[in-house]
């Protein structure tokens, strides 16, 4: 479950980035050691799952990006 999260959030970003990239999205899980996928996903542009990972996912980062500590020019230009 956490391998699928993982490429949906990247697959998002994906969308994008790259404009050669876009919906649906096909997900094919398969447990480690076996090349027989058993679960399979045909992900569309309105899907409410999807929507939802996204939004919280971009929510998410930026907060994360809000939350870094600020620049400092002075010590990052000491040599």
């Amino acid at each position: 479950e956490e391998a699928a999260k993982c490429a949906l959030i990247s697959m998002d970003s994906t969308l994008k980035s790259n404009l050669s990239v876009g919906m649906p999205l096909d997900l094919l899980c398969y447990p480690g050691g076996s090349y027989s996928g058993d679960r399979r996903l045909r992900i569309e542009a309105d899907n409410p799952y999807f929507k939802s990972l996204r939004g919280a996912w971009g929510e998410r980062i930026k907060h994360a990006f809000r939350e870094l500590p600020g620049l400092d020019w002075e010590q990052c230009a000491a040599k």
